[in-house]
């Protein structure tokens, strides 16, 4: 049956097709940039026993489960929060929105295909070899990192109940190998002016003479996606948000004088009117090649610092470092602008 003596990054192509809240799909696209996509099968197996006998009574898949595990870097077409989680606008063609938050995405999912092609190819031309098809995935998890060193990317996982392989599938000749990117975002591509970080009193030192230098800044959520059952039917019958979900964003600086936040018994004192740390907003932008392209995250203005950790400067070199970890709570918006609209990279047939 295989032809292929192994799999590597240039024989695989990923296809995404939004499907609403009602279960219609949209037009499947090709995404752009995606660096790894990662499969994990598992059959939750429950074990049940009787009374008089030691051996196993008998085993039940209960419920087997497929996640999926997605690495995007951020290249000027539309990211994996829109592409996953958004459906479709419902337009002629339906295609993926270009704004968007996570309650008003919460029940659309996606259709993943992943084609296997010829590992003698010099990239993934002509018809697969094969194909794993996991339909009816819902978005479950984002993590966003904003790196000095490397590009800046978005990581997904979806979760489902499907997952299909076929040989040789027949209209899988949809890929372009010659593709480039839009706009390859590294630290440069940070639109820093056009952003709101949590500074101030209670939050990050900031001095307009001297603007802390951001070193890392990541994004994290956990979508939850509770299984709801209902009888007579195997699959779950809806993965909900679990809500309130908490958000995280770390902003990591290089330490120039210090923290300057105070603890003190006293602030938290009857007759105290002011407290150690106040909520704040944050938005963050990246920018593609042209004045449009533009990708904003807003978190809203109710980020509270939980946490701060000042480390490095030890004999061995390097500089102190500072972390600042803000928590908020179901806020998260995307609005995509320019080339950040595009769905799909280009592809030879549809």
């Amino acid at each position: 049956m295989a032809t292929n003596k192994r799999i590597f990054y240039a024989t695989q192509g990923v296809k995404l097709t939004p499907v609403d809240s009602a279960g219609a799909e949209g037009t499947a696209f090709i995404p752009g940039g995606i660096q790894s996509v990662g499969i994990n099968t598992n059959y939750n197996i429950e074990r049940v026993f009787q009374l008089g006998q030691l051996e196993l009574y008998d085993t039940i898949e209960n419920n087997p489960e497929v996640q999926v595990t997605l690495n995007k870097v951020f290249d000027g077409t539309k990211p994996l929060f829109l592409m996953t989680m958004g459906g479709h606008d419902g337009e002629n063609p339906p295609v993926a929105p270009n704004s968007g938050s996570i309650v008003e995405f919460q029940n659309n999912r996606v259709n993943l295909d992943l084609y296997v092609h010829q590992d003698t190819n010099q990239g993934t031309t002509g018809n697969a070899l094969s194909v794993v098809s996991c339909t009816g995935l819902y978005a479950s998890s984002f993590t966003y990192t904003f790196p000095t060193d490397g590009n800046i990317t978005e990581e997904c996982t979806l979760v489902g109940n499907t997952k299909t392989w076929a040989t040789n599938p027949a209209d899988s000749d949809v890929f372009s190998t010659s593709v480039n990117a839009k706009g390859l975002a590294r630290r440069w591509k940070f639109a820093y002016d056009s952003c709101i970080f949590p500074t101030g009193s209670g939050a990050i030192p900031y001095d307009p003479t001297n603007p802390t230098p951001f070193s890392n800044i990541t994004i994290n959520f956990d979508l939850g996606r509770e299984a709801v059952y209902t009888l007579g039917q195997y699959v779950p019958y809806l993965r909900y948000v679990n809500f309130p979900l908490e958000i995280t964003t770390e902003i990591t600086s290089i330490a120039q004088d210090g923290d300057f936040l105070n603890i003190d018994e006293d602030t938290y004192s009857c007759e105290s009117a002011t407290v150690a740390t106040v909520d704040k907003p944050i938005r963050l932008v990246v920018c593609g090649t042209g004045s449009e392209d533009k990708l904003t995250i807003d978190l809203g203005d109710k980020n509270k610092l939980q946490s701060v950790n000042y480390t490095g400067g030890d004999t061995g070199g390097g500089n102190v470092q500072i972390s600042y970890s803000f928590t908020t709570n179901n806020t998260f918006v995307m609005s995509a602008g320019g080339s950040f609209q595009t769905d799909a990279s280009p592809v030879s047939e549809e």
